[in-house]
């Protein structure tokens, strides 16, 4: 520990109090110009040579004072990375309540400490090389690590707010990393070269260098001086021989917009992908390139993404895959404390809008965040009363964002209850709810299947499912069929059945989905009326004859008629192959109820849906799921409303919904076939009810009209 004039860093509470220990060059530098009074000396026992290597140890080792400690990266980029920052100390106007000053103007200098730095910092070194779980608690980190990702070899994913100042700190700390550590490699990298340079990353680390160089004693020659690539060394000739001598450490840059292998190959000690949020092909990017931070069992290097989300969502799924499924990838892990609903869970790193926000942090670097969120809410309930435009305060949040599912909301038409989808969604997640499906096997004959569960088998529960290498998938039961004197009620259960074309070794495009729905009814105790998912089956075995002898199988097993999208697939051929299977199908739906829709195509067996989604029976069976998953169960006790979309526990459905837009949305498409079918129970008067004289479309007057 080296000595200093403070005896209290942090108080008991976790605030900072004397930060500017940390920061003592910087101070140095700002008021002269100069970063020591020593002068220059080539003695190695000179003040001026013991300063640089006591200077050169700290952004190496970091900095620890006072029992209070900073990383090497940190060190360097508050003491050694000059910045554009709001002045403060000559506002032109006055911020009070929350309120905007008048005018600001920024100016260049040295980094203040901020506390939501202190974290990203330490995330950063933690992830690389771990830490001992007493250290860890000291640090009082204002995050909470996975334990078991506290030993390091992983990799960052940061999400984050706009304009929190990453491409200064991650252009320092790969300027800290070529000027400390020999022969390494730090790749900046970004789908479009736009975000690198002429102002982006790059050209920071440019600047920087050009700082050291001039104002401290770490300044090098170069073999190679181009934007895009940069290499500390000297040539010498040995027997005529031209010779590369020196740190030779360097700086690549490389744009992945149409070669999402440009990294393989570096052998990276550090990678940064920029904007996460604007890469469309980082997954691919991810896969090609990890392969170069690893030998065998060793993590070599690391990998740091970051971005924000916003804008058209084609670009960053993939980051939010990252993000939320950190550990398939080999990121650490931070626990979601962000977002309503997700206690228990974890996700990547989370940098939201209300730290290190200007105007709500003191001069020791403490984020005042209830301030900051209140003036945000305040801000965003300004925008939504002086708008017409019913997604500008998406826009805005997205931008300004508090929670990841902020950041990661999607500015669309989507006409699903998205936002509480989203919340329930994070509640399946963290709580495993989806366990309660159970993947199994029906065996037996016609009437006599029995469910055998089989957790060895894979359910497809993710969308999208690029990247599963196994989407056989499995039936997956909910609910058992409810029986009345042994036998399962006619007309209790339907199944809506998505069908796909070719076998697998065709086309993976799309997958085999099957829902089986207990209609509306007052007969099975316990379920409020039924009207929920009791089992599915999605997947894409080896050939269409085992998807669909499984459907057939669940069909008898619930005793259910199975209503088909009969624009493609060999459900009826099918069927066809076998006879008696033919009383499963539901014929051709007759839409009675409906004055403007024909859907007399003469097909025999279920609905056809026609192309596209502008087309009327498309929208309107949207309307019909937007209703369907809006309609209200019961109120709880605490005054928590229970919808139908709570009944959901396939995560998959779940985010296909709340992503619906363009692409593949199979199991959007068997609801759709759903909420037709148990209209077209209730409309022929065939729903089940235990009271002959009741009405069974009192279930249906809220929920399936359009």
């Amino acid at each position: 520990m080296e000595k200093s004039i403070y005896h209290n860093i942090r108080n008991e509470d976790g605030l900072w109090v004397n930060s500017d220990v940390f920061r003592d060059s910087a101070k140095h530098f700002i008021k002269y110009k100069r970063y020591t009074d020593a002068l220059p000396s080539p003695d190695p026992h000179s003040d001026y040579q013991q300063y640089w290597k006591q200077e050169e140890r700290r952004c190496i080792e970091g900095y620890k004072v006072a029992g209070a400690y900073i990383t090497g990266d940190h060190y360097n980029y508050l003491n050694y990375s000059p910045i554009r920052l709001t002045d403060e100390d000559n506002l032109a106007g006055v911020v009070k309540s929350g309120k905007k000053s008048f005018a600001a103007a920024k100016i260049t200098t040295l980094p203040d400490f901020w506390d939501g730095d202190y974290d990203y910092f330490h995330v950063l070194n933690i992830a690389r090389w771990g830490i001992h779980p007493k250290i860890l608690t000291k640090l009082k980190l204002g995050v909470t690590i996975h334990p078991d990702d506290i030993h390091g070899g992983k990799h960052v994913c940061v999400a984050k707010a706009r304009r929190k100042g990453f491409s200064f700190k991650n252009a320092s700390i790969v300027v800290n990393r070529m000027k400390r550590i020999p022969e390494s490699v730090s790749v900046i990298a970004a789908h479009d070269s736009k975000y690198l340079y002429p102002k982006g990353t790059t050209a920071m680390a440019d600047y920087y260098i050009d700082h050291m160089n001039k104002h401290t004693a770490w300044t090098r020659r170069k073999t190679i001086d181009r934007l895009d690539h940069q290499e500390d060394g000297y040539i010498i000739k040995i027997g005529g021989v031209e010779v590369t001598e020196g740190y030779q450490s360097s700086i690549i840059s490389v744009s992945c917009q149409d070669n999402p292998d440009a990294i393989r190959g570096k052998d990276g000690t550090l990678v940064l992908l920029e904007e996460g949020g604007k890469f469309p092909n980082v997954l691919p990017t991810i896969d090609s390139t990890l392969p170069t931070l690893e030998d065998g069992i060793y993590v070599t290097g690391q990998m740091v993404i970051f971005g924000t989300g916003g804008g058209d969502n084609i670009n960053w799924e993939g980051f939010e895959d990252v993000f939320y499924s950190p550990t398939s990838y080999g990121f650490i892990r931070i626990h979601n404390d962000w977002d309503k609903g997700a206690q228990g869970s974890y996700c990547g790193f989370y940098f939201p809008d209300m730290v290190n926000k200007k105007g709500f942090i003191d001069r020791q670097g403490n984020s005042d965040k209830v301030s900051a969120k209140v003036y945000q809410d305040q801000l965003r309930e300004e925008i939504r009363k002086d708008t017409k435009d019913p997604d500008r305060v998406r826009r805005h949040m997205m931008e300004y964002a508090n929670t990841p599912s902020e950041t990661f909301s999607r500015a669309h038409t989507n006409i699903f209850p998205v936002e509480e989808l989203e919340e329930w969604l994070r509640v399946v997640n963290s709580t495993k709810l989806w366990t309660q499906g159970v993947p199994g096997l029906l065996r037996g004959a016609d009437h006599g299947l029995q469910f055998y569960p089989d957790y060895e088998l894979s359910p497809v529960r993710t969308y999208p499912h690029k990247g599963i290498s196994d989407l056989t998938g499995a039936i997956v039961q909910y609910y058992q069929p409810h029986k009345e004197n042994n036998t399962v009620p006619d007309n209790l259960y339907c199944i809506c059945h998505d069908p796909y074309d070719f076998d697998k070794s065709l086309n993976l495009e799309s997958l085999g989905t099957t829902y089986v729905m207990m209609n509306p009814n007052d007969i099975v105790p316990g379920f409020k009326g039924g009207d929920l998912i009791v089992a599915s089956y999605i997947g894409r075995p080896e050939t269409l004859d085992i998807y669909n002898e499984n459907l057939f199988n669940l069909a008898m097993y619930y005793n259910a008629k199975i209503g088909i999208e009969n624009d493609r697939g060999d459900v009826v051929g099918y069927a066809k192959r076998h006879k008696h299977l033919f009383a499963y199908l539901e014929g051709e739906f007759e839409l009675g109820w409906s004055d403007s829709m024909n859907n007399r195509l003469g097909r025999g067996y279920g609905m056809s849906m026609g192309g596209g989604k502008d087309n009327k029976k498309v929208k309107t069976g949207d309307i019909f799921i937007r209703d369907w998953l809006n309609s209200v169960r019961s109120v709880q006790e605490d005054g928590r409303i229970v919808k139908n979309l709570h009944t959901i526990l396939d995560p998959g459905l779940l985010q296909e919904l709340i992503k619906y837009g363009k692409g593949n949305f199979d199991r959007v498409s068997a609801i759709r076939i759903g909420m037709y079918f148990m209209k077209e129970l209730d409309y022929s008067n065939k729903a089940p009810s235990r009271n002959a004289k009741k009405s069974v479309s009192e279930f249906f007057k809220s929920k399936l009209c359009a």
